[in-house]
């Protein structure tokens, strides 16, 4: 007899260390657009991110790590911390609640622009170069909605 085959599992994003010779191959940009803070942070846990602060080219690179904290080129700039405050926001701070600045994520949670000051970025080791390749929205009003889809359509490079 024929063993059955697995069940089908859903893709999930993968963490990817960063390396001179990264690539997209095996990351996947998740389908839903995350639905609470608790979804978010799972997002995010593990992944790389370009700081853009022209907003439009990269000139650093910063981690969500899993514990809260970050690692990076935000500790440079004493944000040392993270946390999800809504489906699509993260606040950045010093670990006491100081120089908090607010990230704003698209749906594909691809892309994101700082409150702050307008700074953008982008996941890195996916392929990407660019802001503006992955949709990181350009406006510093509340985070968008979704319903249901994701905000850019960008394919994933080849």
């Amino acid at each position: 007899p024929t063993p059955a085959p697995a069940p089908a599992q859903e893709p999930q994003a993968q963490a990817v260390a960063p390396s001179e010779n990264a690539s997209a191959v095996g990351v996947e940009v998740a389908s839903a657009p995350p639905a609470t803070p608790a979804d978010l942070t799972r997002r995010l846990a593990g992944q790389w991110f370009a700081w853009c602060h022209d907003g439009k080219g990269k000139n650093g690179q910063f981690w969500f790590l899993a514990s809260g904290k970050t690692k990076g080129d935000l500790v440079n700039w004493n944000l040392k911390c993270w946390r999800a405050a809504s489906h699509l926001e993260v606040i950045l701070d010093d670990c006491k609640g100081g120089n908090e600045h607010t990230l704003v994520f698209n749906c594909d949670v691809t892309g994101f622009i700082c409150t702050a000051e307008g700074q953008r970025g982008f996941i890195e080791g996916q392929g990407f170069m660019s802001p503006a390749e992955v949709c990181a929205p350009t406006s510093k009003t509340p985070a968008p909605t979704c319903r249901g889809a994701a905000s850019c359509t960008t394919a994933l490079p080849p």
